[in-house]
């Protein structure tokens, strides 16, 4: 069951924080125009603030912004498809769970490693403590659901949530 929408915007190539992009976003969402704002924690992660209820997550790469707005915790994230990776197998061995790992095989494709990242970037927004928690939660848990998005050509995105 879909329970977001997801808001797309050319990436800002001032170093702009998103927060511009996530206010238009929960705007739409909501059809509402004031009374809340965002606010990010000592991880980074935003929050709104003054309406209960709605979560937001963010990814960007050097062009595209991506914002997904739920009634649930969330978390997105993005890549390009034809992201080269030089060491996949050391990067697995520091940031993925074992089964991961498993999943992934000796000497997995740049492509199949990018996949497998985007899904733990998308999972550690939705833990909400960035990269250093990536290695406490495999993406194949069975409290969590990965839902790839096709919808952005050239790049390999997931939303991550836990289930119901």
């Amino acid at each position: 069951m879909k329970n977001y929408k997801i808001y797309s915007y050319p990436h800002k190539r001032d170093g702009g924080n998103s927060d511009a992009e996530i206010i238009a976003s929960v705007r739409e969402y909501l059809s509402r125009s004031s009374g809340f704002s965002v606010n990010r924690d000592k991880n980074g992660k935003p929050h709104i603030v003054g309406i209960d209820g709605i979560y937001v997550s963010v990814a960007h790469d050097k062009e595209l912004c991506l914002v997904v707005v739920s009634q649930r915790e969330i978390g997105i994230d993005l890549e390009r498809s034809e992201r080269r990776v030089k060491n996949p197998t050391a990067l697995a061995g520091r940031y993925f769970c074992e089964d991961e790992i498993a999943f992934l095989g000796d000497s997995p494709s740049d492509e199949a490693f990018t996949d497998m990242w985007v899904r733990k970037e998308a999972l550690s927004k939705l833990i909400g403590r960035g990269v250093p928690c990536m290695k406490e939660k495999s993406v194949f848990s069975e409290d969590v659901r990965m839902v790839k998005i096709d919808d952005y050509d050239g790049y390999i995105a997931y939303i991550a949530e836990y289930n119901e």
